[in-house]
């Protein structure tokens, strides 16, 4: 059995927890609104500065092409970043509002009784999608650099 100052602690544990799963939902949310903006503006500007008219034909050269495709990939994988993690920290914190609730319409505190620390954040696709999106980054800054550097 805990006795109550563990489940202080505890408790106090499991409302700094869903705080900052409040904070990380809204920081996420959030940024989907403003990468998707991002998103639509960088394939007008990746098209506009880079093209290539010839007899009225637009021409890519491979290393632009491939370039630009690597750059846009990585504003949709950090788009699917933002718009996935808000989704899944947004159902978790959906599930800690509602044992909350239940706890208060019971009359009990939040949480009831706490047995350890709260469990993580789904935040698995978080990281992968962060280390995709810097690897896509990287290659297609990669060969805009090689073009402006040697074909340009």
């Amino acid at each position: 059995m805990n006795s109550p100052i563990r489940a202080d602690v505890l408790r106090n544990e499991w409302i700094a927890y869903k705080a900052y799963a409040e904070d990380a939902h809204l920081r996420y949310s959030t940024k989907t609104n403003d990468l998707i903006r991002q998103l639509a503006l960088a394939g007008i500007a990746i098209v506009w500065i880079f093209r290539e008219t010839v007899t009225g034909k637009t021409v890519f050269p491979p290393e632009l092409r491939w370039g630009a495709t690597f750059l846009l990939l990585t504003l949709a994988v950090d788009l699917a970043h933002y718009f996935f993690t808000a989704l899944s920290i947004g159902s978790r914190l959906d599930d800690l509002e509602h044992q909350e609730n239940e706890a208060l319409r019971k009359g009990k505190k939040w949480p009831d009784k706490p047995s350890g620390l709260p469990p993580r954040l789904p935040e698995a696709f978080a990281k992968v999608a962060f280390f995709a999106k810097t690897v896509t980054l990287v290659l297609g800054s990669g060969l805009l650099l090689f073009f402006l550097a040697f074909k340009f």
